[in-house]
């Protein structure tokens, strides 16, 4: 599965700050996320081969203090992230909420007990841990407390009021071009994320591909009352991000829970893909972690390779650059393995493909969440031969369904009539080009053509 977070906040020049307010928000998050339960809980879904047909959400609701932080610079990524308890009481509660359920915890019911009468809600579950809440129907307000007056503009949006194709080149007369430039550094750097590039490509992207996905936990990174926390949050993502731009790897997030600060990364994402992404995922793995070695006392990182499905999700409003896959789980459960602590754990497919390159520690199978069967893991120690660069292994070309098409069909058409032909295969570097060429020349030596 996957999760959204989306909050509601007061500012702090706000000039109401007493517990009815804080209420109302949460009241707000509640009809939010009933009508989301009402809407989504429950989604039919028809995907050949998939046992899966019925998609289910479940929801919590935390509340109390948050922390926008963000980190970064050189080499010039940013990252933003919300950290705060009430973000870490969303992942205890969260756990708890079964599926198609609300669960809030104890902070966030006494905050919209301050406005409602209590008994009017539909209570289900509730015990020391979270309150699992089934409606506001019956819900009444409390007598002493009246209806906050409207916020200016709340209820309105540019997006509501237009076609969502105008929405783009409608919001860039309002556009700051010089907080455009600065926002840049918090962007993909691929090419599709230019923001001339307009939602409709992002959205038309979706191909399969060969990555490998790095987690890294930092468990100490918990509690954001301590300012010092924040210079450990920027240490680490140097760290993290000079390893990437040294083997041109790609930062997905910083993610903050109350287990600690979690930094997902990719190799093998466009534009920056190579034929050893295997091979650069580790070695950045082993970079940062003779790094963190000497800063934190509490972290642990898990590398996996395997076919994943990447584009663009969402719809003209808002779109976000997915990557999904069960190498990414599997990744997340590797950074959770008790051997994981302070070093770092892969999956037998790096293995295959960097076992001349390092050394590993065999630590044998490990039973993990979402497989039936043991998995093998492996603890990559060190380099064993600093600078080879490995030949790719010749594997099936995943996904491009309609680039092969053609390229069959062409040589079909060769194998017919000799006469010469010309195919011109473009895109932008990290698309994948090696890997189509070299699936051309396969083709072309089975067909008994000649290839070079």
């Amino acid at each position: 599965g996957d999760a959204v977070i989306f909050y509601w906040k007061l500012s702090p020049d706000d000039p109401d700050q007493s517990d009815n307010a804080r209420g109302e928000l949460v009241l707000k998050a509640c009809h939010c996320c009933m009508d989301l339960l009402n809407n989504l809980g429950t989604y039919d879904i028809d995907i050949p081969d998939c046992a899966t047909k019925v998609l289910r959400i479940h929801l919590g609701i935390g509340a109390g203090t948050v922390y926008d932080v963000h980190v970064g610079g050189f080499p010039g990524r940013w990252e933003h992230f919300i950290a705060g308890d009430a973000v870490n009481q969303l992942s205890h509660v969260l756990d708890l909420a079964k599926a198609g359920e609300l669960a809030m915890s104890h902070q966030a019911l006494r905050w919209i007990c301050c406005i409602l009468v209590v008994d009017s809600c539909d209570i289900g579950d509730y015990d020391k841990r979270c309150v699992i809440l089934e409606g506001l129907e019956r819900a009444r307000r409390k007598s002493t407390v009246p209806l906050p007056p409207p916020r200016a503009n709340e209820e309105v949006d540019l997006w509501d009021v237009v076609p969502t194709h105008w929405n783009v080149e409608l919001y860039k007369s309002f556009m700051n071009h010089s907080a455009i430039y600065k926002l840049q550094a918090d962007i993909n750097q691929s090419r599709i994320f230019r923001f001339d590039s307009g939602l409709n490509e992002l959205l038309g992207i979706s191909e399969l591909r060969q990555v490998t996905t790095v987690f890294i936990r930092i468990g100490s990174l918990r509690r954001w009352d301590n300012p010092a926390l924040l210079n450990d949050a920027q240490h680490a993502m140097s760290v993290v991000q000079n390893s990437l731009q040294r083997y041109e790897g790609s930062l997905r997030q910083f993610h903050v829970d109350e287990k600690g600060a979690v930094i997902l990364c990719f190799f093998g994402l466009p534009p920056l893909a190579h034929e050893n992404d295997a091979s650069f995922g580790i070695k950045a793995g082993l970079d940062v972690c003779g790094q963190f070695t000497d800063y934190f006392d509490d972290f642990a990182i898990g590398i996996t390779t395997g076919v994943v499905s990447i584009g663009g999700v969402g719809t003209s409003v808002r779109t976000e650059y997915a990557v999904m896959g069960d190498s990414i789980n599997m990744a997340s459960r590797l950074m959770c393995h008790p051997e994981a602590e302070e070093s770092i754990l892969c999956d037998e497919r790096s293995f295959n493909l960097c076992g001349d390159e390092f050394f590993f520690e065999t630590l044998g199978e490990a039973q993990v969440k979402g497989k039936a069967r043991p998995i093998a893991i492996f603890r990559p120690t060190g380099v064993r031969k600093e600078g080879a660069r490995p030949t790719a292994p010749k594997s099936a070309l995943v996904g491009r369904k309609a680039e092969q098409d053609v390229l069959s069909g062409e040589l079909q058409r060769h194998c017919a009539d000799p006469a010469a032909r010309l195919v011109v295969v473009e895109a932008d570097g990290g698309q994948g080009l090696t890997t189509l060429v070299t699936y051309s020349q396969m083709e072309a030596r089975a067909k008994n053509c000649f290839a070079w």
